[in-house]
């Protein structure tokens, strides 16, 4: 069964604390956001830097409006929490935690018979954070060992000189990387085109048949670029 697959870290709307969209332009950018996610044709999608508000001025919540249903972590606004979206798709057994004080959420799902864990990470972002990157990986690996299948959607924030012994730990336990891995490189920072900083990881019984960024950028307003996997659940 082949599924799409999308990680995007929506950075707040690009608008970091202030959390939500500037009044000025709040309804346009709303309204590209609603066409995006509707058009896109995912089936899951994993988002970081997911917001209660979708406006400064916090009187629109984010869910139910444009990312319902999106289940989120605990939610608020920061700047690092996560949701998943499953179109048609049901999520059970959803949890919320934290790996070294880093957010995930996870949910299970049946995919061709099959129960697949989904799970949104963002990692601690920073030049002087490789090694807090490592042990978030190494967590988190530990975390899947036990799932038979399983997707990653998340913003791993590797430095560009640490992010091919970051995500070396992936493909040394025989994982299949969307970025960094056998389908090259994909910028995915619209800020500085050397990051590859986001990345959809699944198990070694999940194919993935294509991967593209979609720099929609002038239409949106998150720094990141949306990273998008075609999938087949064997």
């Amino acid at each position: 069964m082949n599924l799409r697959i999308m990680t995007y870290n929506i950075g707040h709307y690009d608008y970091g604390l202030g959390v939500g969209l500037p009044s000025n332009i709040y309804a346009e950018k709303t309204e590209n956001y609603q066409q995006y996610f509707d058009g896109c044709g995912c089936d899951i999608v994993g988002l970081q830097e997911w917001a209660e508000y979708l406006d400064q001025a916090q009187t629109v919540k984010s869910n139910p409006t444009i990312f319902n249903p999106y289940f989120p972590s605990n939610g608020g606004n920061t700047d690092i929490w996560c949701a998943l979206k499953g179109n048609n798709i049901l999520f059970y057994d959803r949890q919320a935690g934290s790996i070294n004080n880093r957010p995930y959420v996870k949910a299970k799902t049946i995919i061709n018979k099959h129960v697949v864990s989904v799970y949104s990470v963002h990692f601690s972002p920073g030049a002087n954070n490789a090694s807090a990157r490592v042990t978030e990986a190494n967590a988190l690996l530990q975390m899947v060992a036990s799932e038979k299948y399983f997707i990653i959607c998340g913003d791993f924030n590797p430095e560009p000189s640490d992010e091919d012994s970051l995500f070396a730990l992936f493909t040394a336990q025989g994982l299949h990387l969307a970025n960094c891995g056998s389908f090259g490189k994909f910028s995915t920072w619209h800020n500085n085109s050397s990051y590859h900083i986001d990345n959809i990881i699944t198990s070694s019984n999940i194919n993935i048949l294509s991967v593209k960024a979609d720099d929609v950028y002038s239409k949106l307003s998150s720094d990141h670029i949306p990273l998008i996997a075609d999938i087949q659940v064997i």
